[in-house]
């Protein structure tokens, strides 16, 4: 496995596109382009702060709060997303992937 990884540190396309920075329009293009494809997909903006606070409302439910007499969480939508669990909610997931890929890159 470790002569995997020091094979691929080798190769020039993945020092390209993975380990060497990327030119701001490229960043800026890619960026736009997922924009857009999230906007498309789900309907909606790309915010990642809203899933954090479903995540506390996962969390109060987890120590048995009640969370649908709680202003923040008392809407319907996000009643339901709070049912639907986390593997179910798209901005969880994106988050989750941002979260990874971070690690990752890093």
């Amino acid at each position: 496995m470790k002569d995997f990884f020091i094979r691929l540190g080798k190769n020039p396309t993945y020092k390209r596109l993975l380990k060497e920075p990327w030119p701001y329009v490229a960043g800026a293009v890619m960026l736009a382009f997922f924009q857009v494809l999230h906007l498309t997909r789900m309907g909606r903006g790309w915010g990642a702060s809203g899933a954090f606070a479903t995540w506390g409302g996962w969390v109060l439910e987890l120590f048995g709060a009640d969370t649908s007499s709680m202003a923040a969480f008392a809407a319907e939508s996000t009643q339901k997303t709070l049912a639907g669990g986390f593997f179910a909610d798209p901005a969880s997931l994106r988050n989750l992937g941002i979260i990874l890929g971070a690690l990752l890159a890093a």
